[in-house]
């Protein structure tokens, strides 16, 4: 469910993208988008760091605002 939850999640920019449209590159609306889009990599870079060290040592995965996003669905 966490992994299903971070599906979403790379989603979002894409779709606030759309919805606001920042027009030809420039402008407050591109700065926006490149820091939505760059977070949300940075976000998931780092869960998948932590899942992969956290299943080398032999420890199921919990990331805090994923697995309470992935409890609420279930």
């Amino acid at each position: 469910m966490q992994a299903v939850t971070l599906d979403v999640l790379l989603a979002v920019p894409v779709l606030l993208t759309r919805i606001l449209d920042p027009g030809h590159g420039s402008g407050f609306g591109m700065k926006a988008m490149m820091w939505g889009h760059t977070g949300v990599f940075v976000f998931s870079f780092m869960c998948f760091v932590y899942g992969v060290v956290s299943c080398l040592v032999g420890k199921t995965p919990y990331i805090p605002l994923v697995a309470d996003a992935a409890g609420r669905q279930l």
